[in-house]
């Protein structure tokens, strides 16, 4: 069902696959210019590129969309069928050079929906741009349609051109990132600005009540809606911010919400902005139906997600993190503060959440050998090396296409430095 894409001549990927292919689909792992036994490419570090991020992003952004470009093509894809791409710089004088590299490649008219933030780092010194891509395969039944709703705001803004709101293809709809940003001269959405002279308004609450609203226009010019979303990415600039964005969570997820991952940023494309959200829906007329998916043994999420939903094919499995939401990491992965050198916090963490990942797996008709694609966050770069063992342990051979990322604070429960969300496939 799920075949590995392998690219010769290359250096490996830091962990996982560079892609998995799958029925109509290509998932595309964290693309990063690093070798990981001798770190940052000697190609990418060309004189002054070293010191000088928008010279060193211009290099690596050119070596990722190359290498992606190839990856795509050994699974019989292209960047024109490309449905969604998240683009990830650790430096705001990154994302410019980037976005230029992208265009010379990728036609903005056609461009998959788009996801563009920065982070803390991509665990590799000196590495300042990275990505990830979802797309169709030149074979696939259905084609990729490009949705563009009249009048409403488009990213990435000037001096670039306005690209599509989402994209569609086969069972799914794909919407790119959504901020409160007008794109132009006028900044800040007028319905999310909150006067700076008062203590009135939360700026998170009306950010996030217009960019859910920006999904749900996408998801209606395109005959979706809001309780067809079946998995969400929201990239929070302060991460305390989610428990007033549940509030706004629930208000347009009353019923069945999707699954979740919260990722920490460093800031957005708009200085402004504090929240951005994407989402995948499931096109109505498709005639599938999304599934809430709960495993018994996982412990229950404190916020508005299930562990996973089920639909068209695929598993959408919330990020998920070592704790049992009463607090801090679970016993099961906590290091003994009398034996501190005896344990690694890093394995005990990866060992509970591929635990509960294939708990949840199962309970929604996969294994881990299912899994084709996941997300990894890491807000203690220490822990990445003893994860990464019991990684390969758990995916000794075909492993998922992975991106791999550090975040500045912890996500769900102070004490868990680990967060990983995953796509498996099943039976449509």
């Amino acid at each position: 069902m799920r075949k590995i894409v392998k690219l010769e001549g290359r250096p490996p990927q830091v962990l996982g696959s560079p892609a998995v292919k799958v029925a109509d689909y290509v998932f595309v792992g964290g693309q990063i210019p690093v070798d990981p036994d001798r770190g940052l490419l000697a190609e990418v570090q060309r004189e002054p590129a070293t010191n000088i991020p928008a010279i060193a992003a211009r290099f690596q952004s050119e070596y990722i969309l190359d290498r992606s470009m190839e990856i795509l093509q050994a699974a019989d894809s292209s960047f024109s069928c490309g449905v969604r791409i998240d683009q990830f710089c650790t430096h705001p004088r990154a994302a410019s050079p980037y976005l230029e590299a992208r265009a010379r490649r990728i036609e903005t008219e056609i461009r998959p929906a788009s996801t563009h933030v920065q982070i803390d780092n991509l665990l590799a010194p000196g590495a300042t741009c990275g990505l990830q891509m979802i797309a169709l395969t030149e074979a696939a039944k259905a084609k990729k349609e490009v949705i563009v709703v009249p009048g409403l705001p488009a990213s990435p803004g000037p001096p670039f051109k306005p690209a599509p709101h989402g994209t569609a293809s086969g069972d799914f709809i794909f919407v790119t990132g959504q901020i409160a940003h007008g794109f132009n001269e006028a900044g800040i959405a007028p319905e999310a600005r909150v006067d700076p002279e008062t203590w009135y308004g939360s700026p998170i609450k009306r950010q996030a009540d217009v960019a859910l609203a920006r999904c749900a226009k996408v998801l209606d010019y395109a005959g979706a809606s809001m309780s067809d979303v079946v998995r969400a990415d929201v990239y929070l600039n302060d991460i305390d911010d989610r428990f007033e964005l549940e509030e706004v969570w629930r208000k347009h997820f009353p019923t069945d919400p999707p699954a979740r991952t919260y990722i920490p940023t460093v800031r957005l494309g708009a200085k402004s902005c504090i929240v951005e959200v994407n989402v995948i829906a499931l096109k109505p007329r498709s005639g599938l139906k999304k599934e809430t998916i709960t495993a018994k043994s996982v412990p229950l999420p404190d916020v508005h997600h299930p562990h996973a939903v089920r639909a068209g094919g695929f598993l959408f499995v919330s990020g998920l993190c070592a704790t049992d939401f009463r607090g801090g990491p679970t016993p099961q992965a906590r290091v003994n503060a009398a034996a501190p050198w005896f344990h690694s916090s890093g394995k005990k963490q990866t060992a509970f959440i591929l635990d509960c990942m294939d708990a949840i797996c199962q309970a929604g008709g996969a294994t881990l050998n299912d899994v084709v694609w996941t997300q990894n966050f890491y807000s203690r770069p220490d822990d990445l090396f003893p994860s990464m063992e019991v990684w390969n342990e758990r995916f000794p051979i075909e492993p998922p296409a992975t991106l791999l990322a550090g975040v500045g604070r912890p996500v769900l429960s102070q004490g868990c430095t680990i967060y990983i969300d995953a796509v498996a496939a099943v039976d449509g």
